[in-house]
């Protein structure tokens, strides 16, 4: 069966519904007048102003292009908040940088284990790990050297669409809000997560989990944190189509999307792609009260609870023991944010990164691994936490010194 994407030349800001064509024979594709409509291969959307006429069935699927949203508590100003309990919890955690005395109590040992395995992390082939979210600073001091770059874009003419893509100079990613080649971040959200997956060890401000990544920013967002569906799918296509082996979704929408759905199964069947999504922060139960794209239940997705430093499930996590997979640190999380500066924010936005990060990782050790044995092997190795227990497939935290069997 084959599947087409069509896009209306409408700003994806402004379409109100969404219609993925699964029948290019349907007499509806003839009446397509060339003049307004875009055919992209390999992936169905074709996204209208007005709500069609016809309804879903086997040829269509129709959907509103619902709002998305980014899963992260509100900031925390607190400089003495510490900085990086989730990489070693030392029960009575100081901040390193950024001054501050004040501890914060923790339990010993509940982080993402990977502080033993520092000096085992010498991997070589550097995975591609797509941050979709408002953007990216990638001029930070902590993430200009962890950027991809798109090499045909980096080694052509200024002003020009080398590599033919339709954007121009999109280097490090791409802006689909603003429809440009500069994924500059306007929130902080996007540096945040950045900078947990991959920030440099450069003994400057924090480390990520993985020292040797490249970052693609895919900015759909605008300054505010908000997007919607067809802008999310863009993206989506965007990273996959330009080499990510590992999506970082920390956000979310209300309503399921059967397209978006469609779209990552198909990613990760035709390409290996593996995505990582956020919980969601009203403490829900996503068996019962799903959000999106959290619970879609495919092989190729790993959604993440937030642990706190006392070695529990947050107060704002959602959960779910068939929805959700694990947990990873999501309270008090120091990151990059905008403007070589550091910040505190606190959500499940910032456990799926800590994932994200182990999971290039894994993939960087062992590239021929499939998503699914990915998936498992993340589940299997997590560190049984019993306050989790009923409440995630793993039961338990991630711990990356299991997961690299190192």
């Amino acid at each position: 069966m084959k599947i087409f994407i069509l896009l209306l030349i409408s700003k994806l800001v402004s379409a109100d519904y969404l219609v993925m064509v699964k029948n290019e024979n349907h007499p509806f594709m003839n009446a397509l007048d060339s003049k307004e409509a875009i055919l992209e291969k390999p992936y169905p959307t074709f996204i209208v102003k007005e709500k069609p006429a016809f309804k879903s069935s086997n040829d269509f699927i129709v959907e509103e292009n619902q709002e998305t949203y980014l899963l992260e508590k509100p900031l925390l100003n607190d400089e003495k908040y510490p900085l990086q309990w989730a990489l070693d919890n030392r029960g009575n955690n100081e901040p390193r940088r950024g001054g501050g005395t004040i501890p914060i109590p923790g339990v010993v040992g509940s982080d993402i284990g990977i502080k033993e395995v520092w000096g085992s992390l010498n991997f070589n082939k550097k995975i591609v790990v797509a941050v979709v979210d408002t953007g990216v600073d990638h001029l930070h001091v902590d993430l200009k050297n962890q950027m991809w770059i798109n090499k045909l874009e980096a080694s052509g003419s200024d002003g020009i669409d080398d590599d033919g893509n339709g954007f121009v100079d999109d280097i490090n990613g791409v802006d689909l809000f603003n429809n440009d080649g500069d994924p500059m971040d306007d929130n902080m959200h996007g540096t945040h997560v950045s900078g947990i997956i991959g920030a440099e060890h450069n003994n400057v401000g924090i480390a990520g989990v993985n020292n040797n990544v490249s970052i693609m920013a895919v900015k759909y967002m605008d300054h505010k944190g908000r997007g919607n569906l067809a802008g999310a799918i863009k993206a989506t296509k965007y990273a996959v189509e330009n080499g990510a082996r590992v999506v970082n979704n920390s956000w979310g929408m209300l309503k399921e999307s059967k397209i978006l759905r469609e779209y990552l199964a198909f990613a990760g069947k035709e390409h290996g792609v593996i995505f990582v999504a956020a919980a969601g922060n009203n403490y829900k139960n996503l068996d019962i009260s799903p959000l999106y794209p959290a619970a879609y239940r495919l092989d190729n997705q790993i959604t993440v609870a937030a642990l706190n430093p006392e070695n529990r499930m947050t107060g704002f996590s959602c959960y779910g023991k068939e929805t959700v997979h694990t947990s990873a640190p999501g309270r008090n999380i120091i990151s990059t944010v905008p403007g070589n500066d550091y910040k505190v924010l606190s959500g499940t936005s910032m456990s799926a990164p800590y994932v994200a990060g182990a999971v290039s990782l894994l993939l960087s050790k062992n590239p021929s691994l499939t998503p699914l044995e990915i998936k498992e092997k993340v589940i299997n190795t997590s560190v049984y936490v019993d306050h989790f227990k009923g409440r995630t497939v793993s039961e338990g935290r991630l711990n990356i010194r299991n997961l690299l069997e190192l």
